[in-house]
């Protein structure tokens, strides 16, 4: 029993202290969980599902940005990786200048100069084009280790696997091919309504950026894409019936109606990104639209880039509201604080009645360690202006004693006449300790 009792007092001590003296209990805690940043472990590319598609895109950026950043010569293999096309090296090889001089001194001294940096240069180079090799092998070995088991599986099972193998270019259309190409147990239209309906309804959200809504716009366009015909030229239909009807359009010619198919869908998809903006701040440009197609003019955005620029540089409909809220409550503060000041300016208070009042603002409710102007400089404080006040008054007070005295004398004096003794213009002088306590008696006796 003694032994369970000692096993029971180790265990609540170590149940309340834990092991360096801290709460480990299952009770609630006041220590705030630690919010970690993401790191690029937090980051892996799935095989595509409908969830996981608009997954691919977020993963990609930052892995891509984390490969600028750490890497030494970073910014060419992430161009290469952002563009999805290998660097140019050849542009960065630099070009020996020669002098055009006519003098045989100054030209050979140029030449001279310029051989130097050209060398400097050509060093740069050799070493830029070296590290941009070696940053291919270790680009290759991030995303093929930011890549899920499924989707690794799914990879090598590629005929082409063999041309992807250290390429980190074709690893990252790989990834992206399976990401968004994502195949389900389902029936395959099944599949391409669902991506179908997804696109429709990808809609800005209240709060969201038209950045962030043009991004997520964007993939879910990708990935109906790749259920139709995998280029860019897809979309709900080949709207024939509609590109029929334009000038220059002949059924005959392939080439014609496939780039006229292009153009059309470009433009409902650009059309479907200004429907599905928020309205509340872009209606105003499907509207204006509207309005200019009906008279004739069609000004329509063709693709969804030039839709993005037009409501990037368009002013919310809701500015000018939010706007004129934002002066109204400002003129309203500002009305408060100059009404809440005319009132300070108004509390002045003697000494004595700051009795049971705030010793820094001079209001009663509340003591001055509690006061919202209590680090205010000490000398603004009321109890010190009431102090300042008093010392005033008794200044004034001793400056009319001394000349009621000379008035009192020479009445005295004058044959006739009765001196008379009154509390007006009588002042003592007491300590501050004793000053609170008097001050009740002076009032009392000087309202007789």
């Amino acid at each position: 029993m003694s032994g369970r009792g000692n096993q029971n007092r180790r265990y609540n001590k170590g149940h309340r202290n834990g092991k360096d003296g801290k709460h480990h209990g299952r009770g609630p805690s006041n220590n705030k969980r630690d919010h970690k940043k993401k790191t690029i472990e937090d980051y892996v590319f799935y095989l595509g599902s409908a969830k996981q598609a608009s997954d691919y895109e977020r993963t990609a950026d930052y892995v891509i940005n984390h490969i600028a950043k750490e890497f030494e010569y970073g910014l060419d293999i992430a161009s290469a990786l952002k563009e999805l096309q290998p660097a140019d090296k050849t542009s960065w090889e630099p070009k020996l200048k020669y002098s055009t001089a006519t003098d045989a001194d100054q030209k050979e001294a140029e030449n001279r100069q310029h051989t130097m940096m050209y060398q400097s240069q050509l060093n740069a180079y050799i070493k830029r084009s070296e590290m941009y090799t070696a940053n291919l092998v270790k680009a290759y070995a991030l995303l093929w280790e930011r890549c899920s088991q499924g989707l690794k599986n799914k990879i090598e099972s590629r005929k082409d696997y063999a041309k992807i193998m250290n390429d980190p270019i074709a690893l990252l259309k790989a990834i992206r091919e399976h990401a968004l190409n994502f195949q389900d147990d389902k029936f395959c239209m099944t599949i391409i309504i669902e991506a179908l309906l997804t696109l429709v309804h990808t809609k800005q959200k209240e709060g969201e950026s038209l950045q962030d809504y043009t991004r997520r716009f964007r993939i879910a366009l990708e990935v109906y894409k790749s259920h139709t015909s995998g280029d860019d030229q897809a979309g709900p239909s080949n709207l024939r019936k509609y590109i029929s009807g334009l000038t220059g359009y002949d059924k005959k010619d392939l080439k014609i109606v496939t780039e006229m198919s292009g153009k059309a869908n470009d433009l409902l998809m650009a059309t479907l990104y200004l429907m599905n903006a928020d309205q509340s701040k872009y209606g105003g440009v499907l509207k204006g639209l509207y309005t200019q197609n009906a008279l004739g003019n069609n000004q329509f955005p063709k693709t969804i880039t030039e839709a993005n620029n037009v409501l990037s540089i368009y002013i919310p409909d809701n500015y000018s509201k939010n706007k004129k809220k934002d002066d109204s409550k400002r003129d309203r503060d500002d009305k408060d604080h100059k009404n809440k000041e005319e009132i300070d300016d108004e509390i002045k208070l003697s000494f004595a009645q700051m009795e049971g009042r705030c010793y820094c603002c001079g209001r009663a409710g509340h003591k001055s360690p509690r006061c919202k102007d209590r680090n205010k400089p000490r000398e603004e404080w009321a109890i010190n202006q009431a102090q300042a006040q008093q010392h005033t008054q008794v200044e004034q007070n001793n400056t009319n004693n001394n000349g009621n005295q000379n008035n009192t004398s020479a009445l005295a004096k004058t044959p006739g006449t009765q001196s008379v003794t009154s509390w007006v213009g009588t002042h003592v002088v007491l300590s501050h300790i004793e000053l609170r306590r008097w001050m009740k008696i002076l009032m009392l006796l000087d309202s007789q």
